[in-house]
């Protein structure tokens, strides 16, 4: 693998954790005055909306491959766009961040427990050993440098409702390389997910809509929609399918425990929060493992 693959690989796969991160924290800031499913089903909606403007002649000339491979797009669709979000949002109702954190950090594991099961891609030792520095990381980070900490973890409602979504990521995620029709170009592809991911949750958002959730139009539920819609999906979308198209789902999964790292710095830059010697440590760890782990999934000749 050429020194310019790697860079592009890592580029790519990098984007959508920071992108990722904001999208939990306003997220969370939006479970106030936003519905779960009404927020799942705006983002795609809008998302979708603007993705047709430059998306809808290629999805078009498309339609002979999207009719051949619809099972595969419909489950990919569902899993990426429909369920995963979803559930992060429901989950995010109900849990603390803490718990969030941790669960969110299983993805790496889930990936390459899936990926090892399916036979699709193999993990090294040093990737292992990189991942479980990385989840070190993150763990002393969300403990604040106190392990015992873990002992007094309990999963809730929310909690399961969180590992379930990262489960349907990390299957995307494994899946995306195999099922994604390779003479289907990137723009027609990422909008019959978006849409499929749309009908999929407008049930849920009827259902919401019936139940008397109903949420209040003025300028900060227009700004959290316009970030959803954009940045965590259109952007992040496209950066995370290139990165795994090229590099395989077992590096992106190494990558993602940088969520942790990127959202401590969020939260310090626009809400203010301060910085400790535990999540500093905790970051330091994060970054060596991804480092490490890349280090060997990266390497030259090494596919």
């Amino acid at each position: 693998m050429h020194s310019n693959s790697r860079l592009k690989i890592i580029l790519y796969l990098m984007v959508p954790p920071i992108l990722w991160a904001g999208n939990s924290v306003v997220g969370k800031f939006a479970s106030d005055f936003i519905g779960p499913f009404s927020l799942s089903f705006y983002r795609w909606l809008f998302a979708s909306g603007l993705l047709l403007i430059v998306a809808a002649k290629p999805l078009y000339l498309s339609r002979s491959i999207l009719l051949n491979n619809w099972w595969r797009l419909a489950i990919l669709g569902i899993l990426g766009t429909g369920i995963f979000n979803t559930l992060l949002y429901l989950g995010l109702n109900n849990t603390s961040a803490s718990n969030s954190g941790i669960i969110q950090a299983t993805l790496p594991i889930i990936i390459i427990l899936l990926n090892y099961f399916m036979g699709m891609e193999r993990t090294s030792v040093t990737q292992v050993a990189g991942m479980i520095v990385s989840l070190t990381g993150v763990v002393w980070v969300i403990t604040q440098g106190e392990l015992i900490r873990l002992l007094q973890f309990k999963l809730n409602p929310g909690d399961i409702t969180i590992l379930l979504a990262v489960f349907c990521w990390a299957l995307y995620s494994v899946l995306l390389r195999k099922l994604r029709p390779t003479e289907l170009p990137t723009l027609p592809f990422l909008a019959i997910q978006f849409l499929i991911g749309l009908v999929f949750i407008f049930p849920f958002f009827a259902y919401e809509q019936n139940q008397g959730s109903l949420m209040l139009w003025n300028t900060q539920t227009w700004m959290v929609l316009a970030y959803v819609s954009i940045f965590p999906s259109l952007i992040a979308f496209f950066f995370w399918q290139q990165g795994v198209a090229m590099g395989g789902a077992n590096i992106a999964g190494f990558i993602s425990p940088l969520i942790t790292v990127f959202t401590a710095t969020l939260a310090y830059i626009f809400l203010g929060e301060s910085l400790n010697s535990a999540q500093i440590t905790g970051a330091i760890l994060v970054i060596s493992g991804v480092i490490l782990a890349l280090s060997s999934s990266l390497k030259p000749n090494v596919r």
